[in-house]
């Protein structure tokens, strides 16, 4: 439905935050980088904020188009109780050519793995000129993970430095789209599912690079 409207955005300035002030304890606080991106139809303000064993991401998205918006950013991986979908606070973290990607987007199944059910992120409806704040926080080293693979640390993990960035993705709708939607209860309350989403058909903002991050290279399998 959606073929052949991908766009990958790439943010070509990052504004550099004043590091917050330790005051007197002497103890090092997190440093803080920020950045706003202006894309057809919408504006990015991100926020990271980084310590020694923990990445803090929160953003605000504005609808600045006409069209209805939808970001990709309800993210899941499992069901649970009484059938309530249990929403992520963490994005997908993926290796990609010596880059560690934080991600909040549609994403298929890897080559040669076989699922019964796609994992479809359940949008954020943006109407024109609205805005919305979402916030996601991943624990340092990076682990991989995806809606279809995860990863936990060996015992002897070996950490390499790599420039991290952080993806989007999202899609406008048009007259009718909405009442495809199906809704479903999240942790977060209800939300619209739409099955038609592809790798093709979400635009996909690129944030970014934020410095160097440690990922663990050697993860094994969970």
């Amino acid at each position: 439905m959606y073929a052949n409207r991908r766009r990958v955005m790439g943010a070509l300035i990052a504004v550099f935050a004043t590091p917050r002030l330790a005051g007197c304890t002497g103890k090092e606080k997190p440093k803080m980088t920020s950045i706003t991106v202006e894309l057809p139809g919408l504006t990015i303000q991100m926020s990271e904020e980084r310590s020694a064993d923990r990445i803090a991401l929160s953003y605000v998205v504005t609808n600045t188009g006409n069209q209805t918006l939808f970001l990709l950013d309800g993210i899941h991986d499992r069901m649970g109780e009484k059938g309530v979908l249990e929403m992520r606070d963490a994005p997908w973290v993926v290796v990609d050519g010596g880059n560690a990607v934080l991600s909040a987007r549609y994403m298929d199944p890897p080559p040669g793995v076989f699922v019964n059910t796609l994992n479809y992120p359940l949008p954020t409806r943006i109407a024109p000129r609205e805005t919305s704040r979402r916030s996601f926080a991943v624990a340092l080293p990076l682990l991989p993970v995806t809606p279809y693979r995860s990863f936990r640390s060996p015992p002897r993990p070996e950490i390499q430095m790599m420039p991290m960035t952080f993806e989007l993705g999202y899609f406008f709708g048009r007259p009718g789209i909405e009442q495809m939607a199906k809704t479903v209860n999240t942790s977060e309350g209800p939300r619209p599912a739409f099955d038609t989403v592809s790798e093709e058909g979400q635009s996909i903002a690129r944030l970014g690079p934020f410095g160097n991050v440690p990922v663990v290279v050697n993860a094994v399998r969970a």
